[in-house]
This record gives C-alpha cells, sequence and structure tokens, in this order.
C-alpha cells in the first residue's frame, strides 16, 4: 500500500514540477526600444502588467510550498518503507522429517523369511480368522442342508470336542447366571459344535455371543442359521483350520 502512495505522490509532484516551469518568468532578458510615441499606451498597461505578475508569483509561492511539503512526505514514506522491510521476518520452512521407514539402518532392516505352503496358509488363516470371528456367516437353502446332514452324520467325538464344550458351556453359564437366555442344545463332534438357544432378548444375547468370542480359547468361525423365529438361535461352530 506504501509503495502505492509513494509512486502517486512521485508523479503528482513532477506534474507540480511540469507546472512550475510554465508558470516561470524566463531567466533570460530581451532589450526593448520604445520610441516616444508607444510611451503614453505602455504607460496605460503597466498597472495591468503589475499585477498579473503578481498574481503569477503567488501562483508559484504556493507551488513551491506543495513541492516542498510533498519531497518530505516522499522522504517520510521511504523510510517508512526502509523501516518495514528490515523489520518483517524472513519465514524459513522447517526441515521435513524423513520417515523413520526410509532411513532405517541396516543392521535394523529384518532379513526375508522363507516359510512352507502350510505354514502361508495357516498364517492366512489366522488372520483371516481374528478379524472375522466376532461375524456369524447366514446359512439358508442347500448351504444349511448340507451342514446340517454333515453335523447329523459325524457323531464320533475326540478332545478338541470335549473341551471345547466345556470352554462355552462354562462361558455361558458365567455371563448368563439367571438362566435368561435358555440353552436348548450344546453338541460337539470332532469337526464342530452346534449350538441351540432359546431367547426372548435377542440384542442381549447377540451381545454375549460376540463376547465369548472375544475369549482366548476362542478359535472358530460361526455358522447360523437363518430362521424367522426372532427367539430362536442355531449356531455351528466350526473347529479351527477347518472351514
Amino acid at each position: 500500500m506504501l509503495v502505492k502512495i509513494l509512486s502517486f505522490l512521485m508523479v503528482f509532484t513532477s506534474g507540480l514540477i511540469a507546472g512550475y516551469a510554465y508558470f516561470s518568468p524566463s531567466g533570460s532578458t530581451t532589450s526593448v526600444i520604445v520610441t516616444p510615441h508607444e510611451m503614453n499606451s505602455d504607460n496605460s498597461n503597466t498597472s495591468q502588467n503589475s499585477e498579473k505578475a503578481d498574481s503569477s508569483r503567488a501562483q508559484i509561492d504556493e507551488l513551491n510550498q506543495i513541492i516542498t511539503a510533498q519531497s518530505e512526505r516522499i522522504l517520510t514514506l521511504q523510510a517508512e518503507l526502509s523501516s518495514l522491510a528490515t523489520e518483517v521476518p524472513v519465514v524459513t520452512a522447517p526441515p521435513t522429517e524423513v520417515s523413520k521407514t526410509m532411513v532405517k539402518k541396516e543392521e535394523e532392516i529384518e532379513p526375508l523369511v522363507t516359510i512352507t505352503t502350510d505354514d502361508f496358509n495357516r498364517k492366512i488363516k489366522d488372520q483371516f480368522l481374528s478379524r472375522f470371528k466376532g461375524y456369524a456367516i447366514q446359512m439358508e437353502g442347500e448351504q444349511l442342508a448340507e451342514l446340517q446332514k454333515n453335523f447329523d452324520r459325524q457323531q464320533e467325538k475326540n478332545s478338541w470336542s470335549a473341551e471345547y464344550e466345556n470352554h462355552i458351556s462354562d462361558y455361558l453359564s458365567r455371563q448368563d447366571p439367571n438362566g435368561i437366555h435358555f440353552i436348548e442344545e450344546l453338541n460337539c463332534n470332532k469337526n464342530m459344535c452346534r449350538l441351540k438357544v432359546q431367547s426372548t432378548e435377542g440384542q442381549q444375547w447377540k451381545k454375549l455371543y460376540a463376547s465369548m468370542t472375544k475369549q482366548d480359547w476362542y478359535s472358530s468361525m460361526t455358522l447360523v442359521e437363518k430362521n424367522e423365529n426372532p427367539n430362536k438361535h442355531i449356531y455351528y461352530i466350526r473347529k479351527h483350520y477347518d472351514y
């Protein structure tokens, strides 16, 4: 803003100087020969010429005053601009922090690990299970019929089935001591467990079941039957690595 004002004042001052040059009297003198016949006419114009000269000198004095004032103002503005130029801080961008992953020392980089196909499949299943074991996959139609048939056909038990059945039974008993949710069936074979529950508190029951999937011993995916009865819940809990 100060730069714009300064430019304006400089242009304005130049105009005043030009006006001064226009109105100021010429420095050269010219000899004029006046004849006796012209003396009378010249004397009549003397008073008028004197008044015009006085008026011109007054205008020149006024212009000189204006020029002097504007020159002082220009000097003041120049000083202010110089002061601002020295006061404005130089802003420098802070050095960017290079990502630590980009400047890892050679000894911090882990070597390439070679694993077997079985180990790879196990890791994939572990990641899949940890992400989705809190979900129940809804089964219906032919898939549900095949699931029911396979469970009913396989009644053989083993150590896993006994241990898992005890874990589920103990957890539900502790979390529902008043028997709000009725356990109609809990049966495990060597590959999966079937859990049938009757409950009028559907949302409360689903929260209880979800909390069970977060237990350290729980390592299964849950399949659930689709049915029209909102109070009946039938689950098939698959053995780990068997899905």
